[in-house]
């Protein structure tokens, strides 16, 4: 296992394609790319304080599928693009944009938008067009393309969850009722199955009728993130005491406990290969977990 040090609470991390690079970000309000291999920090970016009193952070960190740009949320909501070649940066005006998530789509194309003005929208990153918006109940908090990238998940700070056609901004479902706050959706490496998870709930739902296939909510403590393996059917899940699980979406059955940090897991990356597993936490690291493949 690899340990990267932070001096603050790490909110976001994710692999580039190719695995060799992992970008993080938190509290520190600053943008980090590591060199995996190496542990060593290639490149920083510190970002500016937030304009009030609200605790700022680096969060929604996304890799462009091409790896040549890697894309995240300022402190104050602004979208940010690095192009990693020349570390050129690419702020989004907040005068335009007050954003709440961001992800680049499986082709690279588009980028999902989140927004404190309760809507989610699909943009061409380079022009800034916005190609559809949606209005939903609260601004999204976690979004997941499909990996054909016919559908965008998005799951909102009220806890409702919407599946939207991304060729027409088409809202297909919308499911509520859960109980506790929703942290994070994601889809299955084939597109089946759409994982939803709040705090005291993780259920799969087929992506053809939307029924549930499982339900968990025998949970060893409050789940705050999620992570679908690109490879096969394997699910991580990040506890608020710091503990990982890997389940499988078949049964929702755990397959391994990992312990090492020591509370909550806010965030959760599969490499491409499904063979690492990135975990970032409120103690300051992020560690890189080495995981057979699924059998």
């Amino acid at each position: 296992m690899q340990i990267l040090r932070h001096p603050c609470a790490v909110v976001s991390a994710r692999f580039s394609p190719d695995g060799r690079l992992l970008a993080s970000g938190g509290t520190d309000e600053t943008l980090r790319i590591w060199d995996v291999d190496q542990c060593t920090i290639l490149h920083s970016v510190r970002e500016a304080p937030r304009e009030d009193d609200y605790m700022g952070f680096v969060r929604s960190i996304c890799f462009h599928p091409h790896g040549h740009l890697v894309a995240h949320i300022s402190p104050n909501s602004e979208p940010c693009i690095l192009d990693m070649t020349s570390w050129y940066r690419c702020i989004w005006p907040r005068d335009d944009w007050d954003v709440s998530e961001i992800l680049f789509s499986p082709d690279g194309l588009h980028m999902g938008v989140g927004e404190y003005t309760d809507v989610v929208s699909l943009v061409f990153p380079s022009s800034k067009e916005r190609l559809w918006s949606v209005s939903v109940d609260s601004y999204p908090i976690s979004l997941a393309f499909s990996p054909d990238g016919h559908l965008l998940a998005v799951a909102t700070c009220e806890s409702f969850v919407y599946a939207i056609d991304t060729l027409t901004g088409t809202i297909v479902q919308r499911f509520g009722g859960f109980e506790s706050q929703v942290r994070q959706v994601g889809f299955s490496f084939d597109g089946r199955v759409l994982a939803i998870a709040s705090e005291t709930l993780l259920e799969a739902r087929d992506t053809t009728q939307w029924d549930v296939v499982c339900r968990a909510k025998e949970l060893p403590g409050l789940i705050y993130s999620i992570s679908m393996c690109p490879r096969d059917d394997r699910l991580a899940v990040g506890f608020d005491d710091g503990a990982i699980e890997i389940w499988t979406l078949e049964g929702l059955g755990m397959l391994l406990r990992l312990l090492g940090h020591d509370d909550f897991i806010y965030s959760l990356d599969w490499s491409l290969d499904g063979r690492f597993l990135a975990s970032g936490g409120d103690d300051g690291t992020v560690r890189i977990w080495t995981l057979a493949e699924a059998t």
